[in-house]
């Protein structure tokens, strides 16, 4: 997890914790993985998603954005088709080393749990190279006094489970042929 502060300049807030977590049937949820940021982890029918938390309001956050960081590597050529250096509104394909799509990383979305009303939020990716993929979360999502918390990061991959990985924002699975570092 990333702070970016409103001059540009990065903050590590660091590495998820993953020593409070329960599992069941469906799937994960791990408790403070950040401060006041759990990560639900979704098992689906030909997918597998991954929600961030946030649980209330962090004002300390609030002039610059949050980014959940991943730094992917493979051994079964499976690649982020991405450019580098790029923002991208819209979804992100996974494909093999033949340029076949294997995976469709959805668009991102904010969304209040509690709000049934709430708006769907459009967030952005980030992308630095083909192994390291950013969702930037904008501060102003992160101290709303109005907004009824938790609020919901979520992206949906999509694709044929056994391919090799499978990325669901802000946590590569570590089960599956990849190596990661969760920032």
């Amino acid at each position: 997890l990333i702070y970016i502060r409103p001059d540009g300049s990065e903050q590590s807030l660091g590495k998820a914790k993953w020593t409070t977590h329960t599992a069941g049937d469906n799937g994960v949820i791990v408790t403070n993985a950040w401060a006041n940021i759990d990560i639900e982890m979704v098992v689906l029918n030909n997918s597998l998603k991954t929600n961030f938390v946030i649980n209330k309001a962090l004002p300390a956050y609030g002039s610059g954005k949050l980014v959940f960081r991943d730094n992917y590597t493979s051994d079964d050529g499976l690649k982020l088709k991405i450019e580098k250096e790029k923002s991208i509104d819209g979804s992100i394909t996974i494909n093999n080393k033949n340029s076949e799509e294997i995976y469709v990383i959805n668009k991102a979305i904010a969304y209040e749990r509690n709000n049934s009303n709430t708006e769907i939020i459009p967030l952005t990716y980030n992308s630095h190279s083909n192994s390291q993929l950013d969702i930037e979360v904008p501060g102003s999502l992160l101290n709303n006094p109005s907004a009824s918390y938790p609020l919901i990061i979520d992206p949906l991959v999509s694709g044929t489970l056994s391919s090799g990985f499978t990325y669901t924002a802000g946590a590569w699975y570590p089960a599956f042929a990849s190596t990661t570092e969760y920032c």
